[in-house]
């Protein structure tokens, strides 16, 4: 995360008062270690080198800090998201049109945790380490030098939401990264994001939530990416013509609520409790039937009830197994960041763009300092 501290210490002289001291010492502390990126003005750091009792070690934090204020100033439209220090203010949150502001007050950095890796944490450790190969894109596609500093984790899933308010409670900065799966656009969220939201509190604002746009982790890989993975996973070919052909005839929507993991048959389609997102599914799959679904038998499609529930034939998709998103970052983390750009689509760019954005902005760092 980008930490500024405001020039407003500038005519702050109470660095005497113990608490104040320890929190300044632990925050530039991290900084040291690499964890975090720090923006100060020459000004403000002289200033503090002159005034605050720091030790040599602080000094020669704050001074290169300074001398990389260009650098680090020049990065600021690229981030959604930064924490400004000052010396009172209360925690509040300033939103604008280019990104967010997290207001906090010098004292908030005598708790340790405070200044540790930021934590991405996701449903399971896959998820985090997904979201952070989007961080690495995004930073590759601004020609940022991608160093993140983080810790990786994963909430078990649907206890995710109280992972993450254990986190949030601690005052340690975290990203949390959550599948929305929805069944289809209009669908509403499912438990688990809802639990998570609802946990979620304004007044912490240093633990935040991003829903993915998609129903799972594994609906933000294109079709190209899929394809490059079926030259490792020959076994995936079969689902990937499948999807290849619903993305052909005009359902390429499609594959950003499918269970990639498990395929679809049309008698999940008619179990589908919300009704917009059963329609959704019916409507598409009518408009393309022949084309895309010549297994869905027509009886069925009229009566829009499976006749054979406990053996349903009628697969509008194969699934890829439920390694698909472990096959997937082990091929990402062989290719560069750049090819897999170009292998995004009109359909994930906005997304890995987005995601990226966030995750790079809550994680961007610098080299630990020999000092």
């Amino acid at each position: 995360m980008l930490i500024e501290l405001s020039d407003e210490f500038l005519s702050f002289s109470n660095f005497d008062d113990d608490s104040w001291a320890t929190a300044l010492d632990i925050l530039l502390s991290s900084f040291r270690e690499g964890s975090h990126l720090l923006l100060i003005s020459s000004a403000l750091a002289k200033h503090l080198c002159t005034s605050a009792g720091l030790s040599q070690r602080g000094k020669a934090t704050i001074t290169h800090a300074a001398n990389d204020r260009p650098e680090r100033l020049s990065l600021l439209p690229k981030l959604s998201v930064r924490v400004l220090v000052s010396p009172t203010s209360p925690t509040s949150v300033d939103s604008f049109q280019e990104g967010s502001v997290i207001r906090v007050p010098l004292t908030h950095f005598q708790h340790l945790a405070s200044v540790q890796k930021t934590t991405v944490l996701g449903e399971n450790i896959l998820d985090s380490e997904f979201a952070v190969l989007i961080a690495r894109s995004y930073a590759a596609s601004q020609r940022i030098r991608p160093l993140l500093a983080f810790e990786a984790r994963g909430g078990g899933g649907s206890t995710i939401d109280r992972e993450f308010d254990q986190v949030q409670q601690s005052r340690k900065l975290c990203i949390a990264i959550v599948d929305s799966d929805k069944q289809a656009p209009d669908a509403p969220l499912g438990n688990t994001a809802t639990a998570i939201l609802r946990m979620r509190s304004s007044d912490k604002p240093w633990a935040e939530v991003v829903l993915l746009a998609v129903r799972e982790s594994e609906n933000a890989l294109s079709l190209r990416l899929l394809s490059d993975l079926c030259e490792t996973e020959p076994n995936f070919r079969e689902a990937f013509s499948r999807v290849a052909n619903l993305c052909e005839n005009g359902f390429g929507e499609a594959l950003s609520y499918l269970d990639l993991k498990k395929g679809l048959r049309m008698d999940k389609v008619y179990s589908i409790e919300h009704s917009p997102a059963k329609d959704w599914w019916i409507s598409n799959i009518i408009e393309l039937s022949g084309r895309i679904t010549p297994l869905v038998h027509t009886d069925c499609m009229a009566e829009e009830r499976c006749k054979t529930p406990t053996a349903c034939e009628c697969q509008v998709a194969l699934g890829f197994g439920d390694n698909l998103l472990k096959h997937s970052i082990e091929m990402l983390n062989r290719q560069t960041a750049q090819r897999t750009n170009q292998a995004l689509c009109e359909r994930t760019h906005d997304l890995w763009s987005s995601v990226g954005k966030s995750v790079f902005s809550w994680c961007c760092a610098s080299p630990p300092l020999r000092t």
